[in-house]
């Protein structure tokens, strides 16, 4: 079995083809029986015991052909698998503030708690705790000799110690069965946000897909994700608890052979692409043993627009005999051309919401599949013999939809066609159980299927609201046995953490809903990352993916963020505080800004933030005195409190809530050199434009012919302003989604808890930060750049509030060159830092710069005025300010401390790239070889497409041997980078640690300086400086050896 989701024989397996051989087993065989039940659109659930896995389906199977599993990018065909850490095996656990599931896993050993071996508290407990797996139920193997039940009673005990312990921490009082759902609730978040992920942010609509569940643990949670994703069908195989391994028995024979083709589509390449499919056809074929048995060949193009990298992948239809000769075979081509068109335009439009009507169409590679179908057995069909409905063998209690009720017990071998079971219910078979949630009806077909269908009640959104929002968390106003949460009012006071103090209208933070809102305020972030990918046209974004977006509450403080650039999430709230300071009163609904200003918020002029205010949606007719519920964009609580409309929000004087914002390493925003980073620039001017909050959009119309004015203005215009905008374009696109996605969530949730949970998020990271802070000790640190300047730091630790002052006093003054940095640089990387220090998943955001004091003069380099030159300070002073603060703390060694940023370009080409090097060692760890380190988190561009768009060669990269430096623990080692100049150009390199070696600590040794020169096509050696422009000729090479990591601890 193949992770391509075919066979092969035994003597052509090869292990790169083996890495998800078991999960696409898993989808071959949820597709072929979910084709067999006449559902031809499902997304398949495959929940294990460590993780869940997820695909989508609709007629085809989705692949591929570049993958990252463990750190490691794989070129070779896959099924499109998604997967996230959650499985039965998950770990559950009170971190203080929030409910934690995984994505550490017990494993088989120990296992869950109930399994009678000192395990932790898992997934699977929970289940167990809430009646949802019956120890009775479920084979006797536990125990020291392997014939003993679930232990359900350890299980219970460790679910009151825990409910003991978050009441001890918050003031939260619930119950120990609460407890357990609010861990299930997040489980299922996570298992939900990753089918999204293949779905929904792909454009598809999956509200008539059927979810087809398999896995040990599938069953349990199927209906729970179902209301979460809003689908309305499950099916349910006999064989779903072994449905990987019975897929394997279903899957056919598949070869698949791909070629570059990289041309631009016409009717007349038609004709040689089939020449090529024809030779990719033999040498398939060749590798069957039986090349005439049961045959499917299926033809694919993969096109991407010319000038951009998003590949979508078309089907071509073989040609037939009628179709050649003469004027028919010109009309054929045509008609293919057109065709092929369409296929792509349809899925783009789906994909990314717009299509370029006339942009060329570029063949990027083509592929074929060689199917030989193979036989697979037939189901046995099953009779009704009984005219009675179907008898329970027990009847149990369960707690779901928030109290216990009375299940009944079906075995599924009991069942029989047309028998129909209402939830709650549970349906047990000997590799499985399956939870029938209430609201859910489960109909057994001639087949043994089990189809689950939402009932009608619940579709036409009546009933108990409760049942279809199980994703929702708790409803605060639910009758329970035990104290319902503080409200506004409450008389409860603690001195506990920011979290219990209350934020707005007095709620108190919600321990479930604390995790789920930081994971969905992320996912946001995520979402608005993709959505500028998909939509970019520069290389800089799309595929070195120099950007970053975030999400900022209605002050301008930063809330959460994808996992993006460092340098921009730590500074970009300085952006939006100066848009709020500068137009704050007379921003507008449409509106959206536009600024790169260093001394205001900005980092480098390169950096282009684009700003959108989220503000109150166009409310509805209000009806005075009648169903406020109609009126009201909220669903918790259904009270004016939380009414948009309550907050004095309307359509004629609209309130910010929250504000959106993106920023986007443009590839040229002019200056003096081509990519916009001048070595040896001494002024702003000649570094580019300086956009200081300039409005791109003004209620909701694009400021275009202004755009294209601006970027074109000054003594130093943007060499490819069609870039910019386009780029710009699609930072707009990117933030209309982090504002639908928000609003959204309002409706969802009510405005007020998001706003609340907004401010308990950062309370949550300032937590955080403080406990790290706890640990640490004074410390100071002088360190000295290749340029002379000198960065000064000393921390100071003040364990009794937990609070630590990071003062840069004594670092040099104001540098002539550009290697000042400003202030909001500074801040990110000292953000950056203390971050990291937090052994923990939360967000990066404002509320870790709470316990932080930071002292930054004004004059120094790391806070310079206007128009200082400040290009390198993003890239390369920023990293020193890094490695210097780990030094201060003494926890580890320098990294390279350079992004090595290497342009080159002219009027028809600009690029630009940051160069991964050495990390550095630390505390029982060796630093990591030819790694992006500290404030950058951009990927290079592949060699193929840097050698397709670029006059370039990349002649060699690879890494720097022994260079690291040496230590108890070693550093990292740098790399080589050859590029070979295949027309005249402009060259730059902007870097540091050419000569100062990056530091080593506690006896470890230095990381080697790195090194910049050209061999000449003369074979002449020139060596440069650490910031150098040069120009280059054709077959001249440029060398960039990238500086180690310093070493950790003397070497024994």
């Amino acid at each position: 079995m193949q992770s391509n989701g075919g066979l092969t024989n035994a003597q052509k397996f090869q292990g790169k083809d083996s890495i998800l051989s078991g999960p696409a087993g898993g989808i071959v065989g949820a597709v072929q029986t979910s084709l067999k039940a006449g559902f031809q659109n499902i997304i398949t659930f495959d929940m294990g015991g460590t993780s869940t896995d997820v695909a989508h389906f609709n007629g085809e199977y989705e692949r591929q052909f570049e993958t990252e599993i463990a750190g490691v990018r794989m070129r070779t065909p896959m099924m499109a698998i998604h997967t996230v850490a959650a499985g039965g095996g998950s770990i559950l656990r009170f971190d203080g503030s929030r409910y934690r599931v995984g994505p550490e896993s017990a494993g088989a050993n120990p296992g869950p708690a109930c399994y009678r071996n000192s395990g932790p508290l898992t997934v699977t407990d929970a289940n167990v705790m809430l009646g949802k797996i019956q120890p009775q139920f479920f084979p006797k193997v536990f125990g020291k000799n392997g014939d003993l039940p679930l232990d359900a009673e350890i299980v219970r005990q460790k679910f009151r110690e825990l409910a003991i312990e978050i009441q001890t921490q918050t003031v939260d009082n619930r119950t120990p069965e609460e407890v357990a759902t609010g861990f299930i609730t997040i489980a299922v978040e996570n298992m939900a946000n990753a089918i999204k992920k293949i779905s929904l942010q792909r454009g598809y609509d999956i509200s008539n897909y059927t979810l087809c569940c398999f896995g040990g643990a599938g069953g349990q949670h199927a209906c729970l994700i179902a209301n979460t994703l809003g689908i309305k069908q499950i099916f349910i195989h006999p064989y779903a608890g072994v449905l990987s391994a019975y897929g394997m028995g279903l899957a056919d024979v598949r070869i698949l052979r791909e070629k570059a083709i990289e041309k631009l589509l016409t009717g007349n390449l038609i004709s040689e692409l089939e020449a090529s499919f024809l030779e990719l056809e033999t040498e398939a074929k060749a590798e069957l043993e039986h090349p005439e048995s049961k045959i499917v060949i299926i033809l694919k193009l993969n096109l991407k627009y010319e000038g951009t990298d998003s590949i979508l992948s078309v089907n071509l239809t073989p040609p037939t005999p009628l179709s050649k000769g003469g004027e028919r075979e010109v009309n054929y081509y045509n008609s293919v051309l057109m065709t092929l068109t369409q296929q792509f335009e349809q899925q783009h439009q789906t994909r990314y919401g717009f299509i370029k009507l006339k942009k060329n169409l570029i063949v990027e590679s083509i592929n074929i599949e060689i199917i030989q179908q193979m036989d697979t057995p037939e189901e046995p069909i099953l009779t009704r013999t009984r005219t009675t409905p179907p008898k329970p063998i027990a009847t149990v209690s369960i707690y779901t939809n928030n109290q216990w009720q009375n299940t009944p017990i079906f075995p599924r071998n009991d069942l029989q066609p047309e028998d129909i079971i209402n939830g709650p219910a549970m349906i047990i078979e000997s590799i499985g159980t399956n939870i029938i949630e209430p609201g859910w009806q489960a109909e057994l077909t001639a087949k043994n299927y089990l189809i689950l269908k939402l009932t009608p009640p619940l579709l036409r959104g009546e009933g108990e609201e409760e049942i279809s929002n199980l994703s929702l968390s708790f409803q605060e106003n639910q009758q329970t046995s035990h104290p319902p949460l503080p409200r506004k009012g409450s008389a409860q006071k603690t001195s506990h953490s920011p979290l219990l103090r209350g934020g707005q209208g007095g709620l108190k933070a919600d321990p479930v809903k604390l995790e789920i809102f930081k994971n969905l305020f992320q996912f946001i972030a995520e979402q608005m990352g993709i959505t500028l990918q998909n939509t970019a046209s520069s290389v800089n974004i799309k595929e070195r993916l120099d950007f970053s977006c975030a999400i900022f509450d209605q002050n301008g403080q930063l809330v959460a963020n994808a996992p993006h650039i460092p340098v921009h999430l730590g500074s970009m709230g300085d952006s939006i505080e100066s848009l709020i300071a500068a137009k704050g009163e007379t921003l507008k609904p449409g509106d959206v800004y536009l600024l790169n200003n260093p001394y205001n918020g900005g980092t480098h002029l390169p950096d282009v933030t684009v700003i959108t205010p989220v503000f109150t949606p166009p409310s509805p007719p209000l009806v005075i005195g009648g169903n406020r519920q109609e009126n009201s964009l909220v669903k918790e609580g259904n009270n004016q409190e939380n009414s948009l409309v309550k907050e004095g929000n309307n359509q004629e004087n609209p309130a910010i809530l929250f504000y959106v914002a993106s920023r986007g390493h443009q590839a040229d925003i002019g200056g003096i050199t081509p990519g916009s980073m001048p070595p040896n620039s001494t002024n702003i001017e000649q570094e580019g434009i300086l956009i200081d909050n300039v409005q791109l959009v003004k209620e909701g119309d694009f400021l275009e012919t202004e755009l294209l004015n601006l970027l074109t203005s000054g003594n130093y215009p943007a060499r490819n302003p069609a870039t910019n905008i386009a780029d710009l374009q699609a930072q707009i696109a990117a933030n209309e989604k982090g504002v639908q996605e928000l609003l959204t969530m309002v409706e969802y949730y009510g405005l007020n808890t998001v706003k609340t949970y907004m401010q308990f998020v950062q309370d949550n990271a300032e937590i955080s930060v403080r406990r790290a802070i706890n640990v640490l000790t004074d410390g100071e640190f002088s360190y000295e750049m290749d340029n002379g300047g000198i960065i000064k730091v000393n921390i100071k630790i003040n364990k009794n509030n937990r609070s630590a002052k990071i003062d840069f006093t004594g670092t040099s003054p104001q540098l002539p060159t550009n290697f000042n940095a400003p202030k909001s640089i500074c801040k990110a990387a000292v953000l950056y830092v203390f971050r990291t220090l937090v052994d923990d998943n939360i967000p990066l955001n404002a509320g870790c710069l709470k316990p932080l004091e930071i002292i930054i003069p004004d004059g120094c380099f790391l806070n310079p005025g206007y128009p200082a030159a400040v290009v390198a300070g993003n890239v390369e002073t920023s990293q020193v300010i890094v490695d210097a603060l780990y030094g201060a703390l003494k926890v580890m060694s320098a990294s390279q401390g350079t992004m090595n940023n290497f342009t080159f370009g002219n009027q028809n080409y600009q690029y630009y790239e940051t160069i991964c090097g050495g990390s550095g060692a630390g505390i029982n760890y060796h630093g990591t070889d030819a790694v992006h380190t500290h404030m950058t988190n951009s990927r290079l561009t592949d060699p193929e497409v840097l050698e397709w768009r670029y006059p370039v060669l990349l002649e060699e990269f690879s890494i720097r041997e022994n260079s690291g430096g040496l230590g108890k623990f070693k550093g990292g080692n740098g790399i080589i980078r050859k590029v070979r100049f295949l027309a005249t150009m402009t060259a730059g390199i902007l870097s540091e640690h050419r000569i100062i070696p990056p530091f080593g600590l506690n006896g470890g040794q230095p990381g080697l300086v790195g090194k910049n020169y050209i061999i000449r096509d003369n074979g002449t050696v020139e060596n440069l400086e650490s910031t150098a422009t040069v120009e280059m000729n054709i077959n001249d090479i440029f060398v960039i050896e990238t500086p180690s990591g310093g070493g950790y601890g003397h070497n024994q």
